[in-house]
């Protein structure tokens, strides 16, 4: 899902990071909430897992992401403000967390790309090969 309070738009575009499409969001005025986001993720917590992504953008300003609660009060989930480093060009980013600020399982989780802190206008942000997966114990 794509939201913004400011003038932005999410679409998906050829070539992604793999030659198929990929997210691509184009700002045209910044606002104070621009965002990409999955919900409804489940969580164990107490566990470790994986995040990759391929993103660039277009000016090389960063993104942020985080996975937190879904609704109100947004509790982080264990990732916080995870900045991937952005460039002109595709990049595979990851980034280990363990699952926390729950009990048991958590079915309300959302993972969030934040766009607003570094968004300006005429940046172009794409994301592709998003991957959530367990961190099996050694």
């Amino acid at each position: 899902m794509f939201y913004s309070n400011g003038a932005a738009e999410f679409s998906n575009a050829f070539p992604g990071s793999s030659g198929f499409q990929a997210a691509k969001i184009s700002i045209s005025q910044p606002g104070s909430n621009t965002q990409l986001y999955q919900k409804d993720i489940v969580l164990q917590s107490g566990t470790r897992y994986l995040l990759s992504f391929d993103a660039y953008s277009n000016t090389g300003h960063n993104l942020s992401v985080v996975i937190h609660k879904h609704d109100s009060p947004y509790t982080n989930y264990g990732l916080s403000n995870y900045v991937a480093d952005l460039t002109t060009s595709w990049n595979n980013f990851s980034v280990e967390f363990d699952a926390s600020g729950f009990s048991g399982t958590a079915n309300d989780v959302r993972l969030r790309f934040w766009l607003a802190d570094s968004g300006a206008s005429g940046d172009e942000f794409w994301i592709d090969n998003v991957t959530l997966t367990r961190v099996e114990p050694q």
